[in-house]
């Protein structure tokens, strides 16, 4: 419950950053593209993460496993779906502690009431 608490609050707060940043100018690649496609502003970031995490936790391990196969004649079970995964959640929370600190640069694009 913890873990879809924070993903909802951190949604909510990446595609409201994302549509007051790109929504009339995309000022990104990846946004440029969305807007070619017309793929929504808030949308973009959702479809990408579930995306990249669906494909990763499918296909990951089976290639991480074939590489090491061919290579090194050896396999590490779940080297993707625990190792990489792991080590992006656990960056994703470091990283989140200073990214919305006070004073950086992304919080210009959202309004936080009584700051």
């Amino acid at each position: 419950m913890p873990r879809l608490v924070h993903d909802i609050t951190a949604y909510s707060f990446y595609v409201t950053h994302d549509v007051n940043r790109h929504g009339e100018q995309p000022q990104n690649n990846l946004f440029r593209a969305a807007t070619a496609i017309r793929l929504p502003v808030w949308l973009v970031l959702p479809l990408l993460s579930f995306v990249l995490t669906y494909l990763l936790q499918a296909y990951g391990d089976d290639l991480v496993n074939l590489l090491l196969q061919t290579l090194f004649s050896t396999q590490i079970y779940k080297a993707v779906t625990l190792g990489f995964l792991g080590y992006l959640a656990l960056m994703h929370y470091y990283t989140e502690a200073f990214v919305w600190a006070a004073g950086s640069p992304l919080r210009r694009y959202i309004r936080f009431s009584g700051v």
